[in-house]
């Protein structure tokens, strides 16, 4: 028994009760001394003198253990972050970057504003299919934008994708398709559009290059080496409509870069078109789009209605009315 004169009064505190406050109470230091009527420095006193440690001075119970295959896995594989990996093992950040260091585990400063999907897809080196390029080349041709965000820290480029709510089905084929490279389905707050865009990646930056001059999209003169019978399809349902012929609108181009795209319809289909200017009365300007007629309307049809989705059977020529 301690005997301590606090505040001009004895206070007599047993070492088997003070443990009963501190380890079975969870009482605080200062919650005993309110509890007998002392400063808190007095409780501390006789804590040092009895050797009471307190749970937060006493050393962690259990070491942070991870091995090197786990972490490499975490990083590399799943693609997570620090922040990430320490909530995973409930553990603090330097604790990981002390077994990173252990480990010599390095991370691609470049990664670090970057989503998880992206880190995972840049870390393992996934690569576009030419399926998946196919269906790129048709949607940047036809109704899909691909820009980058400029002043920022990140300089990759994305794609975006929209259709009226009706071709919803449509849209999901092609995010589908894009798989692992998109992201969700969003459906417009009026409800009569939907849209999807992929993550901003360097591989789309070559795309981007192709197709993006000045911030304008414009037709390169290779063109005839992305366009297969894929990519004429997808272009065909964004843009293509079917009446006598077939048109493919083409007003966001020149009538250099329609010859161009004819050019390469001709080389890999053999497939003539012309040029034919169409007024719009919103506009009130002319525009050249892509016009074919009898062999070619027909030959044009025998590549792209078999390919085509559901949503666009109405664009084939069995369906014409």
């Amino acid at each position: 028994m301690v005997k301590l004169v606090i505040r001009y009064m004895i206070v007599n505190i047993a070492k088997e009760q003070l443990e009963y406050d501190f380890y079975e109470l969870k009482l605080t230091q200062a919650q005993v001394a309110d509890k007998y009527k002392c400063s808190i420095s007095a409780i501390q006193r006789v804590r040092r003198k009895w050797s009471i440690l307190l749970e937060r001075s006493k050393p962690h119970p259990v070491k942070f253990i991870v091995s090197k295959e786990q972490l490499e896995h975490d990083f590399f594989i799943l693609g997570l972050s620090q922040n990430q990996v320490c909530k995973k093992y409930n553990c603090r950040e330097d604790a990981i970057r002390r077994r990173m260091r252990e480990f010599n585990i390095v991370l691609d400063p470049s990664l670090k504003r970057t989503s998880q999907q992206q880190r995972i897809l840049l870390l393992t080196k996934t690569e576009l299919s030419m399926r998946q390029q196919s269906i790129l080349v048709g949607s940047i041709l036809g109704d899909s934008h691909i820009g980058k965000l400029l002043g920022v820290q990140t300089k990759n480029a994305n794609i975006s994708f929209s259709q009226c709510i009706r071709r919803k089905e449509y849209l999901e084929w092609k995010l589908q398709e894009l798989v692992p490279f998109s992201r969700f389905l969003c459906i417009d707050k009026s409800g009569e559009g939907c849209s999807f865009e992929t993550i901003r990646h360097p591989i789309f930056n070559v795309f981007y290059d192709l197709f993006v001059k000045s911030g304008c999209k414009v037709i390169p003169f290779n063109i005839s080496e992305y366009l297969d019978d894929l990519a004429l399809t997808v272009w065909w349902q964004d843009d293509g409509h079917l009446s006598s012929n077939s048109i493919l609108c083409t007003d966001s181009f020149t009538i250099e870069e329609c010859q161009i795209l004819l050019e390469a319809i001709k080389t890999n289909f053999n497939i003539e078109g012309k040029i034919k200017f169409q007024y719009n009365s919103v506009t009130k300007n002319n525009y050249p789009r892509l016009n074919f007629y009898r062999k070619d309307h027909i030959l044009l049809h025998q590549i792209v209605d078999p390919l085509c989705h559901s949503c666009f059977k109405y664009k084939c020529l069995d369906n014409q009315s």
